[in-house]
């Protein structure tokens, strides 16, 4: 076909030669990643995998609630105040009714004010919120505790070699090189606010992070850094991702068409659930510290939106600021990620579990009353009592219930799974 069209060799070669770099790896990652997948399977814990179906399963109905607001509530809500508005010509002139008509009906110029300034006012009320629960350490610490150390029973070793790779995604470094490379393109179309303003978003982010970290002092689960990084309140991975992905959300939802004003915002959240993710497994964070991150980087994007609200995009072409970031951002962050995955793997291995030894006199004495009494749940509260306490060796403990018919339990994987499947199995007296 190209001989017929009249195609020149060069002019073929070339498009032949870079079809191929595309289309291969197209072809070739997505079944060398289901292949990866499966071999990771076999090694993680039904547990693990139950919450990773539950999180994929939450966030698919979250994009039915979104498209199901965008397609029915808007435009209930559209009606609402069309009718409302109607009411208030009707009603005459006064205070109250010019208010309302202000905030029913704004001006231009007063329009993004209102959309941006509401959920920006929610976003730092909320974040107040927390930065007190989080300084009181009241009930919100037993829940972040309870979470925390419920997610460290997920972990395996070949899932700890992947999370530990996806959050280098969110270290300072990548997270800067990519802002860098929206800045330059931005210098290069002499948009010289918006370059200024992306760099000063990502500054505040880093800056305001740390200072929150050294006034709250909110220790980490576990000691990773030195100097006011050894605590966790925001979480600095959660800031940076949430602020670069949000104004990379802002380029796309006023700079690019229609189809991937929806595409790439929800491909952003995505991304900054995974750097959050994997800060909880990793044991890096408490669950409070992450969302404070994400609130610190939503908020600072509603700044920059509102700071920015009367730009005309088209001379600084967002598509391509967007498509050199995501270039850097994964090219960068794979290289930076890999390169440190083993000092990563290494500092991230959870500590030994400390053993609390008590002599038999001692717990025969009182003791014994130091014990956990009851269960707590995830969210701090406290439910059934402990009905068995054992003084002795568990190799003794073990030995004592064999004798007494009961076994090891296998746990619940997927190479155990059709065990409790399978109608015609036994029950056995497990511990």
């Amino acid at each position: 076909m190209a001989g017929v069209s009249g195609m020149a060799p060069v002019r073929f070669l070339a498009a032949n030669i870079t079809s191929a770099i595309i289309w291969a790896p197209a072809h070739i990652l997505p079944g060398a990643v289901a292949g990866l997948g499966l071999s990771l399977v076999g090694h993680a814990s039904m547990r693990l995998v139950v919450l990773v179906g539950i999180i994929f399963g939450a966030g698919f109905a979250i994009v039915l609630l979104i498209r199901l607001m965008l397609t029915r509530g808007v435009p209930a809500l559209e009606a609402l105040r069309l009718r409302l508005i109607g009411r208030l010509r009707k009603s005459g002139e006064g205070r109250v009714s010019t208010l309302a008509m202000s905030l029913l009906a704004p001006s231009h110029d007063l329009q993004p004010l209102i959309l941006i300034g509401v959920p920006l006012a929610f976003v730092a009320a909320a974040l107040a919120t927390l930065a007190q629960e989080v300084a009181e350490r009241s009930g919100l610490a037993v829940a972040d505790q309870s979470i925390s150390l419920a997610l460290s029973h997920l972990r395996t070793e070949p899932g700890d070699k992947v999370v530990a790779f996806l959050t280098g995604f969110g270290d300072a470094y990548v997270i800067i090189a990519s802002s860098a490379a929206v800045t330059c393109w931005l210098l290069l179309r002499r948009q010289w606010h918006l370059a200024l303003g992306v760099v000063l978003s990502i500054a505040i982010a880093s800056g305001l992070a740390t200072l929150l970290k050294a006034g709250l002092a909110i220790p980490r689960p576990q000691a990773l850094y030195e100097g006011a990084q050894v605590f966790g309140f925001p979480s600095g991975h959660a800031t940076g991702a949430a602020t670069l992905m949000g104004l990379l959300t802002w380029f796309a939802w006023f700079g690019l068409p229609q189809p991937w004003r929806r595409v790439m915002p929800m491909a952003f959240a995505a991304v900054v659930g995974i750097i959050a993710a994997s800060r909880l497994y990793l044991s890096a964070h408490w669950p409070s510290d992450v969302v404070g991150g994400m609130l610190l980087g939503t908020g600072l994007t509603l700044c920059f939106a509102l700071a920015f609200r009367r730009v005309d995009l088209r001379k600084a072409r967002p598509g391509m600021a967007i498509a050199l970031a995501l270039f850097v951002f994964l090219g960068f962050g794979a290289w930076h990620s890999w390169r440190a995955l083993p000092q990563a793997v290494a500092m991230y291995t959870p500590p030994p579990t400390p053993v609390q030894v008590i002599s038999r006199d001692a717990w025969l004495t009182a003791d014994w009353q130091t014990l956990p009494v009851r269960r707590t749940d995830l969210v701090g509260e406290t439910e059934e009592p402990f009905s068995l306490q054992w003084t002795g060796t568990s190799t003794a403990f073990e030995a004592a219930a064999s004798t007494a018919g009961w076994v090891r339990a296998d746990g619940l994987t997927l190479q155990t799974l059709p065990r409790y499947l399978d109608p015609a199995a036994q029950p056995r007296r497990c511990r």
